[in-house]
């Protein structure tokens, strides 16, 4: 089995599809691609390949997702049972669950109410930390920054966590528009 290191102590190689664990964290803040999303992947799979390694941590029981789940299940389908992963180091589970959600803002087109949810989940990942002292800044402005918001537009966007389940699917099926003020 190869192995390349990095100087991050970061592990790039190839292991079986099998040893991967989905984030339980992944469905609780991102929605699954719709079908034609999908549909997409998978051809590109198909015909060039997986062009990025799967993010995973390494656990006790194999290897846990961090970016990559819907190549993953793309790959499944396919019966491809080898995939290429990039093995992370995070100092405790929450700094993981963090780089979760900004792999996830950064690959996919998130629509509002997807990203009010991840902002209400790296806020809570950030309050927890707060508690042990671990983290000592502010945090709506930490997740703004990291996010590449302004606090004005994090504020507005995280209230949309508030509305109703019937009436955040609208705006997630782009059948009503979030709207400002």
């Amino acid at each position: 089995e190869k192995t390349i290191s990095f100087d991050s102590g970061n592990n790039l190689k190839t292991i079986s599809v099998d040893e991967l664990m989905e984030n339980e964290i992944n469905k609780e803040v991102f929605r699954e691609m719709n079908e034609e999303e999908f549909e997409r992947l998978k051809n590109s799979i198909s015909d060039v390949g997986l062009l990025q390694p799967l993010s995973v941590v390494k656990t006790d029981k194999g290897y846990k997702l961090i970016a990559g789940h819907q190549r993953l299940k793309a790959l499944k389908e396919l019966g491809i049972n080898t995939a290429p992963v990039l093995i992370l180091n995070y100092k405790d589970e929450t700094d993981g669950h963090v780089a979760l959600v900004h792999a996830n803002l950064a690959a996919r087109q998130l629509n509002e109410i997807d990203l009010a949810r991840a902002i209400a989940y790296e806020k809570n990942l950030l309050k927890e930390k707060k508690k042990s002292g671990e983290f000592k800044g502010d945090i709506n402005k930490t997740v703004a920054d990291s996010l590449n918001l302004s606090k004005e537009t994090l504020k507005r966007v995280e209230k949309l966590n508030k509305l109703i389940p019937e009436i955040q699917d609208l705006i997630s099926k782009n059948e009503l528009a979030a709207g400002k003020g």
